[in-house]
Order: C-alpha cells, then sequence, then structure tokens
C-alpha cells in the first residue's frame, strides 16, 4: 500500500469539516518527526490550541493510523494534518524537521504558612526550576526557551486554578485539583515528597459526661496530623481535602472551643441542637447524663406521604411536637434518646375519636391515587388532628389553571398555569394526558393539584392536541399543521400574520395555487386539468409537503407525477405496472436515467434520475433504500401501504425524501385506517398518533357523528386532491354497470342449498356468541365458489356452470359486434376452467395472473386492435396499474364486498384513451349470497366518500356485515 492509498482512506473516512480543519493545521508548520521506523511513522503535531503536541502514528502498508490525542474522532485532525504533511515530504524528496525531545516538566511545590498551604509550580528542566506563573495555554508563547509538553493532568490542574496561579488556594480549588495531583509524582510539602488523595476528611463531635452535665466539643479527624486553614488536611504524607460541613457561625464557635451544657439545659442540647448538628457532622455521644424520658401529651398526627402519583396516609398517636414516639399497636416506638411517659387513658380517648371520625386504627395506611388523593386531603382538613408530611403539600389543591397560547412565527407556545400566588405551572402533556383520561384535576410540576380549564378544553382541546402531536419530536411547528394554527388562532381571537394567512389561504383553495413552469423536457401535451394538478404538486414539492394525488382511475397521475420529477428519484410501484413506468417516462421524460431495480442480479445505479422498483423489493431491500437520500419518492397504488403494520409499510415509513408522492385512485379501500397509513408516510404526525385516528375520526366517522367526516376533510384537503372523469374527462366515453343475473342449474343448486344448510345455522349461532369470523369467512368462500362452478369445491366435479355459460353466450354476441373484453375472477383456479371453454368455442385469448412473467408482451398483445379479442386476468395482477383501453367490455365473474376492488378493475379500460362506452357486467347467480354482496357493495361506496369527499358510511367489513350475508 502507498502513502497516497492511507490519505485516501483517511479522507474517507472523515467528515468534510475534520478534513478542512486538518489541511489549516497542515499548514502551520505544526508536524515533525519522531521516528521514521520499518512500515511506521511516528510523527508529532503541534496544537497551539490546547497547548499540547499530539503524537501520531501511521502505518501505510496497513492503511492504518493512531494519535494519543483526546479528539472523539478518528481519524481527527491531528492524524489527517500528519498524512498531508508527511505526504507532501515525501513527494518534495526532503525530510522532515526532527522532534524536539521535552526537557522540561512541572513540579508542584506546597510551602506551609500561618495563613495555610501556598501553592506553587515550576519548570524543572536538567539545570534548574523556573516559576511557573502563567497558565499553561500560553506558556509556550511566554518562554520560548522551554521546551516543555504538559500532560492532560497537568492541563486538568491549570483549569482547576482558573485565576489563582499560585499563593494560598482555597480548599475548594484544592478539591478540585486532588484528582489531576493524584496521578502525577512531583508534588512537594516543605520540599518533601508527597501524594495527594480525593478522599475529603473532616470534623467529628465529641460529647462526655461532665459532672452532671455534658463537655461537646469539636474536633477533627484523629488521623490528621496537621490541618491547615485553607481545608487541607495531611495524613501519613498524604494531602487530603477537607470538608466544608456548612455550619452556622454559633455552631462553628462552639464546636471549635467546646461548651458545657448544665443539666438544665441537656433537654435544649437533646432536642434543638442535636438534630441539626447531626446532619451536618459526626456525632460520638459518650454521655451518660443525656435524658430519657418526656412528658408530652399523646397527639393524633396524619403522616402523608407522596408515593409516585399517591397519597399515603397513615394516622398515629404520637408524643412530642415534633413527635420523640408514637405507637404502634400496643408497642411504644421511640426516635432518639427520649422516651414518654405513658398516657394510656389518654391514648384510649385518641384510638376512639380515630374510629369514630375516619373508620381507622392507628398506624393502619390508606393509598389514594391522583385526584382521590386531593379530595381525602380536603375531607381530613376539618379533622380534629395534625397533618404532617409532603403530601399535604404535594396534594393540595389549588386555583383552576389557566391556558395561554401565543403564536411565533410559524410556531406558537402554549403553557397552563394556576391562579395561585406563585403562578405554579404544568406542561400541555400532562394536561391533556389527565384530559383524555377524562380526569378533572392534573398535578403542578411545584405540589399540588389543579382543576383542568374544562370549558377550554371542551372548545380547543383536540385542536391543541393535534398540533401538539404534529409537533412532537420536532423543533418547530410542521408546514401541514400550519392551516390548524391559523384557524386555532382565529378562534381564539389572535391575529394571524400575513404570510400565514397567505399559506393557508393558498393551501386550502386549490385555486389560488401558483402557476410553475413546467420542464422543457415533457414531452406531452398535459390536459388543463392535469396542468392544474402539475402546479398542485410543484406547490406542495416546494414546501416539503407530502401530496396524496387520490385521481379517479385513468385520468393520468402516471403523466402529472412524471412531469414533476426531478433530483434524484424512487418510484415504488407493483410489480405488474415496473415495465410500463419506464416505458411512460421514456415517452414523456426520454432524457431521465432510468434504472429498474429488479432480478436477482439488482443494483443500484448512483447515477440514475428514476430508479422504479417494487413494494416486495422495497420490503426486502430497505436497508438500502433508507440509506440514500432522495429528492422524491413516489408510491404508486398507495393503497400497498394501507396496513400500518405492514412490513412493506414500515420500509415506505423509513424513507428519507425531500417531497413524498402518493397514487392511488382508491385511497381508501377496506377502512379509514388505509388514509392514517398513507398519510403517515407523507406527512407524519398531520392526523395524530394511531390510537388518537382511531379515536377523533374512526369511531365518530362509524357511528355517524354529525360533522366528523368534514372534519378530517378539511384537515386533509391542502394534501389531497381528487378529480374524478365525470367532471374533468367529459369527453371521456360513459361506463354503465349491467348486471348479468344468471339461474342456477338444479344440480348447482342442490350443492349451493346444502353447503348453505350446513354452515348458516352454526355459523350465526358463532358469530352473535363473539366467535371468531374465520370459521365464517372461510364457509362465506366456499359459498361464493358454488356460485361460479362447482368444480371449484372440494371433491366436486362438473364440465360447466351456469355462470360460465352466460359468460360465454353474451361474449359471443360483444366480439360478433367488434368489442374487446377482460375477464376478471379472484381465482385462478377458476380462470383454469375458463381456458377449455374457450378453446372449445375457437375464442381467442390472452391471460394474465400473478405467475405471468412477461406481462408487458401480454398488454401490448391486447393493446393491438388485432390482436385477442378477449384478456382474462385474477383481479390481483391485473387490478391495478394497466392500460388496457381497447377493451371496452368488463366482466367481474365473483363480485365481493369491497367495490373499490371492482372499480379498480373496470377502469383498466374506462380511462384516457378509451373511444367506445364502457359496459361492466357483474356476473350474479340468482338466489345466492352474491345478491346480498352487492347490496353490501352499494353501502361500501360510501367508505371512501366519508374520508375524501362528502357523505358518512360504515368502513370496513364488520362482523354484522357477515351476518348479513348469512341471514
Amino acid at each position: 500500500m502507498s502513502l497516497s492509498e492511507l490519505l485516501a482512506e483517511i479522507r474517507e473516512q472523515t467528515s468534510p469539516q475534520m478534513w478542512s480543519k486538518g489541511v489549516e493545521l497542515s499548514r502551520r508548520d505544526a508536524v515533525t518527526a519522531d521516528d521514521d521506523g520499518d512500515g511506521e511513522v511516528s510523527l508529532r503535531v503541534l496544537d497551539r490550541g490546547l497547548g499540547r503536541s499530539a503524537q501520531v502514528q501511521l502505518w501505510p502498508d496497513d492503511l492504518d493510523w493512531n494519535s494519543d490525542c483526546s479528539c472523539n474522532a478518528d481519524p481527527c485532525y491531528h492524524v489527517i494534518a500528519a498524512a498531508i504533511v508527511l505526504k507532501q515530504s515525501r513527494d518534495q524528496g526532503v525530510s522532515l524537521p526532527k522532534s524536539k525531545t521535552a526537557s522540561g516538566k512541572i513540579v508542584y511545590r506546597f510551602q506551609s504558612t500561618s495563613q495555610g498551604l501556598s501553592f506553587h509550580r515550576f519548570i524543572k528542566t536538567d539545570e534548574q526550576e523556573t516559576p511557573l506563573t502563567v497558565p499553561l495555554t500560553t506558556s509556550r508563547g511566554t518562554r520560548a526557551d522551554i521546551d516543555l509538553s504538559p500532560t492532560k493532568a497537568d492541563l486538568g490542574i491549570d483549569v482547576a486554578l482558573g485565576r489563582t496561579l499560585q499563593g494560598i488556594i482555597e480548599g475548594k480549588v484544592f478539591e478540585k485539583m486532588s484528582p489531576f495531583l493524584k496521578n502525577i509524582e512531583d508534588v512537594y510539602l516543605d520540599g518533601k515528597k508527597v501524594t495527594v488523595s480525593t478522599e475529603p476528611v473532616g470534623l467529628i463531635v465529641t460529647i462526655t459526661d461532665q459532672g452532671t452535665g455534658v463537655f461537646m466539643k469539636g474536633g477533627l479527624d484523629p488521623r490528621i496530623e496537621t490541618a491547615f486553614k485553607n481545608n487541607i488536611a495531611l495524613i501519613k504524607d498524604s494531602l487530603h481535602p477537607i470538608k466544608d460541613f456548612k455550619l452556622l457561625p454559633g455552631e462553628y464557635k462552639i464546636l471549635k472551643s467546646g461548651k458545657f451544657f448544665a443539666s438544665s439545659e441537656l433537654i435544649s442540647l437533646s432536642s434543638q441542637i442535636l438534630p441539626g448538628l447531626r446532619e451536618k457532622v459526626t456525632v460520638d455521644n459518650q454521655a451518660g447524663n443525656l435524658p430519657e424520658l418526656s412528658y408530652d401529651t399523646p397527639r393524633l398526627e396524619m403522616d402523608l406521604k407522596t408515593v409516585g402519583d399517591r397519597l399515603q396516609a397513615t394516622p398515629y398517636i404520637v408524643y412530642g411536637s415534633p413527635a420523640i414516639a408514637r405507637l404502634q399497636g400496643d408497642e411504644l416506638e421511640t426516635f432518639g434518646t427520649k422516651v414518654p411517659v405513658r398516657n394510656q387513658d389518654a391514648e384510649r380517648k385518641l384510638r376512639d375519636q380515630l374510629s369514630r371520625e375516619l373508620g381507622l386504627e392507628p398506624g393502619q395506611t390508606r393509598l389514594y391515587f391522583g385526584e382521590q388523593g386531593v379530595k381525602y386531603l380536603e375531607t381530613i382538613k376539618s379533622w380534629r388532628g395534625d397533618l404532617k408530611g409532603q403530601g399535604e403539600k404535594d396534594f393540595a389543591l389549588k386555583p383552576a389553571l389557566i391556558p395561554s397560547l401565543s403564536l411565533t412565527g410559524n410556531d406558537f407556545n402554549l403553557s397552563f398555569s394556576s391562579s395561585d400566588q406563585g403562578g405554579s405551572e404544568v406542561s400541555p402533556a400532562a394536561v391533556f394526558s389527565a384530559w383524555e383520561k377524562n380526569q378533572s384535576l392534573v398535578k403542578l410540576k411545584t405540589g399540588g393539584w389543579a382543576p383542568l380549564p374544562a370549558d377550554w378544553l371542551q372548545k380547543y382541546g383536540q385542536k391543541v392536541l393535534e398540533l401538539l402531536m404534529a409537533k412532537e419530536g420536532r423543533a418547530e411547528l410542521p408546514k401541514t399543521a400550519i392551516p390548524s394554527l391559523v384557524r386555532l388562532s382565529q378562534d381564539l381571537g389572535q391575529t394571524p400574520s400575513a404570510e400565514l394567512l397567505r399559506f393557508k389561504e393558498t393551501l386550502e383553495n386549490f385555486e389560488k395555487i401558483p402557476a410553475s413552469p413546467m420542464p422543457a423536457s415533457l414531452n406531452a401535451d398535459l390536459r388543463p386539468y392535469q396542468v392544474d394538478g402539475y402546479h398542485w404538486l410543484s406547490y406542495l414539492k416546494q414546501h416539503q409537503l407530502g401530496a396524496l394525488l387520490a385521481d379517479d382511475m385513468g385520468l393520468g397521475k402516471t403523466l402529472q407525477t412524471i412531469a414533476i420529477l426531478e433530483g434524484r428519484c424512487l418510484v415504488v410501484v407493483p410489480t405488474s405496472v415496473m415495465t410500463n413506468w419506464k416505458k411512460e417516462l421514456s415517452k414523456f421524460r426520454p432524457q431521465l436515467r432510468v434504472n429498474i431495480y429488479h432480478g436477482p442480479q439488482r443494483r443500484f445505479e448512483p447515477k440514475a434520475d428514476v430508479t422504479i422498483t417494487s413494494y416486495g423489493l422495497l420490503r426486502l431491500d430497505i436497508e438500502t433504500f433508507k440509506a440514500k437520500s432522495f429528492d422524491i419518492v413516489v408510491l404508486d397504488e398507495a393503497q400497498w401501504i394501507k396496513n400500518p403494520d405492514s412490513q412493506v409499510s414500515q420500509a415506505a415509513f423509513q424513507l428519507n425524501a425531500s417531497f413524498r408522492v402518493a397514487l392511488s385512485g382508491t385511497p381508501v379501500e377496506n377502512s379509514l385506517e388505509d388514509l392514517w397509513s398513507q398519510f403517515q408516510f407523507l406527512n407524519p404526525g398531520l392526523l395524530g398518533n394511531r390510537q388518537y385516528f382511531k379515536d377523533q375520526y374512526v369511531k365518530p366517522i362509524l357511528d355517524g357523528q354529525a360533522g366528523a367526516s368534514a372534519y378530517l376533510q378539511r384537515k386533509i384537503k391542502p394534501f389531497l386532491l381528487r378529480r374524478v372523469k365525470r367532471d374533468v374527462a367529459k369527453e371521456l366515453p360513459p361506463k354503465t354497470e349491467k348486471v348479468l343475473y344468471t339461474e342456477l342449474s338444479e344440480t348447482e343448486r342442490q350443492i349451493y342449498d346444502a353447503l348453505r344448510a350446513a354452515t348458516q345455522k352454526d355459523i350465526v349461532e358463532k358469530l352473535n356468541a363473539g366467535g371468531s369470523v374465520i370459521e365464517a369467512l372461510e364457509a362465506l368462500l366456499r359459498m361464493r365458489q358454488a356460485c361460479c362452478h362447482p368444480s371449484l369445491l372440494p371433491q366436486q366435479q362438473a364440465a360447466s356452470s351456469s355462470k360460465l355459460n352466460l359468460l360465454l353466450e353474451t361474449l359471443e354476441t360483444a366480439l360478433a359486434e367488434g368489442h374487446k373484453a377482460l375477464v376478471f375472477s379472484q381465482w385462478t383456479s377458476f380462470l383454469d376452467l375458463m381456458e377449455p371453454r374457450f378453446k372449445e368455442a375457437e375464442i381467442p385469448y390472452l391471460r394474465l395472473d400473478g405467475s405471468t412473467r412477461n406481462r408487458g408482451t401480454i398488454v401490448d398483445a391486447f393493446q393491438k386492435i388485432d390482436g385477442p379479442p378477449v384478456l382474462m386476468m385474477s383481479l390481483k395482477a391485473g387490478g391495478v396499474g394497466l392500460n388496457l383501453s381497447q377493451a371496452d367490455h368488463v366482466f367481474i365473474m365473483d363480485p365481493w364486498w369491497n367495490p373499490a376492488v371492482e372499480d379498480q378493475a373496470a377502469d383498466r379500460a374506462h380511462r384516457i384513451g378509451q373511444e367506445n362506452p364502457v359496459m361492466v357486467h357483474p356476473v350474479v347467480a340468482l338466489d345466492t349470497v352474491e345478491e346480498k354482496i352487492l347490496e353490501l357493495q352499494a353501502q361500501k361506496r360510501q367508505l371512501a366518500e366519508a374520508a375524501i369527499g362528502g357523505g358518512q358510511g360504515a368502513l370496513k367489513m364488520t362482523r354484522d356485515d357477515i351476518l348479513g350475508l348469512f341471514e
């Protein structure tokens, strides 16, 4: 390996900022050579900013390096500077100057004085010791005649000294220095070498009998040989810091000289002086004269403690105030040397009072959670006993909270404070957590609980909570929430800035979106509504706001999206339309470099403008994709991420992009959570977290609450654009649905009725009892298959079926009139049964399902005017993304409850480019479950309208829906 390769490796491993810093240091003549051994080069890099040098080792053959500096980065700027200078010297054929061996080191000397220990530093060389009187960071500049390399300990001491560089130092300064001095050998006291310890030593108070009284005196730890006035002690040739016990002046005076306490003063000593003193120093009580009896009257005391968010209340019968003893059952527990004389008659009366007023025994503990603790404390305020403990403060009832919300630029500030004298505050998160739990009080930061501002929260709480969730984890409010912020501030009587108002009005009024120039390379003439869609996408892209383009199927969502692509783009699509996307890009933006990330040899092409991949590969290779940063990420047929728990959705959430776009003609298929998942990808936090979305949107809409769907629509309106064919593509021929009904044959009816009779009663009973729907769905599947073809059922065989016969009859008529048709089924096994009948009837056809590899070839063949007139497809493989505008008849062989799936299938034909009216034929068996499925479809068509249009309706197939199909 060469030095050039080493330098390249170092640059690869470092940040641009660190590299620049190393380059700058390399230009300062800061690098000298220690040793140039076999395979290893040792260099010294002088860092004047730190006042020391770093030793750097380089191993060019191994592409490795090391530095003894304290930098966190690896490689750091010392390594960079060393490698650059070494490379330059080798290239120029000159040798680096040799490093000087440091001849000086720092010696630390303490000197005993009447004022305490005096401290001085010296620079010691072979010839002499020179006083060091300046900070080390400037010593190189002021003493150029001495070569000094301070250690980390030297520098630590320098920092601890602060401005006091020498002389009498304070004990606090010595305490800060001690961890560094501990590791230094050259420390001297009065010329004698000593060590330094970080262990603090200090004061002991001794109490001894003296006659009938006692004598109390403070003294140093007996191990201390010498105690200096600046709180430094000498113990066995080791200097220790003396602990500052923060004694009051009176206490210090008494302990210093000692004091005799007569017998009459012993109670005062025991009850007033010693308790406080014991908290500060060690008390060695050797006296036997301290009193042990007291004559206090027993009283009731409620001990109130705070245990988390609970109030722990325990009543006691106590002696003394403060209590020196209390009853535990019939035994007396003392808290010190004093023992009260028992008054059992008084104790008995107090027991009776406690039982009568509170229903408790002495020592019986009760716990009250949150608000209950506050209410209990309010109750016992009138109790004839004393309250004691932190719980009294922590659970005190404070005045009601006052909310304050103010605008700050594009953000807002929210606070809640109690109207008490101290203005105690509580975090908004705590307020809304209590509000969501239907609590009436909230805990304050400084103690106590305050009533929530109920009326304010009722009016504005949901709007504020959504803003808080949108801001969660961010430094400021995202732009997606600005319309909500403006509306809220106006409701509160505040005036938003003109900039905020303008931004809100533009977002919420599609007509006000400013025009953006079309890319010069776009090889297409957009329709007027597509131009509007392009401007809308461009505006959201400019502001980095996610966009859900939900135009009706066939209105050119792909073309509008292709028009806005610029920079580094990722397009995620169903596998079936990958080829189509590439063709469209080649057609409309031929200058864009396109990479298909697919197949076993797939790789990411860094120079590609657009990378196209499938949802399956996004899931499998998410580690590759999330490591990239994209300018634009597009999800086509975005209902693929409708389940937020799926691995595909979780992968999509991890993508990094400045602008996110989702394309879907049916953004809501099964439930409103489909919409939440897509917006969590587009604009995280816009609709709150998942549980909040369920509580505040899904449930109210399902329950039919007035205004619920309108509120959701207003929330997402700026980021969702949906146009339908009847409004913007009026030149498109009409689409007509005509149900084809067929009577089951006698044999088919017997099979169907037997299946229904065998399962209906049992399934209905289990569903009514709350049983699993899995068994019901399995029975429903078999009944639907019986409607289509007996051979779809286990142990059944039939040459044909009534439904298949009707299809062939209708097809023969349509084909004779020059029409082309699409035939859809959910089951490939049904397609298998169709193929022999098509061949028998000599009807040319193509087939496309999940196993088809050459999808593009099949689609192209069908789209040719002289191509086969029938294309049979599975709904899953052919229901999305394909342009099959040559067909004008669509047959749905096995209708299902979700109309969105069938609409998508029909719109493969009813789209831009279609010149003929389109007939859609659901094929339905009379007097079967399929008729009820059609009724259910009519109800479910309100699904998407409740979220992105106008109207109400149920949003998914419920237990009641399944019951209805069996009844």
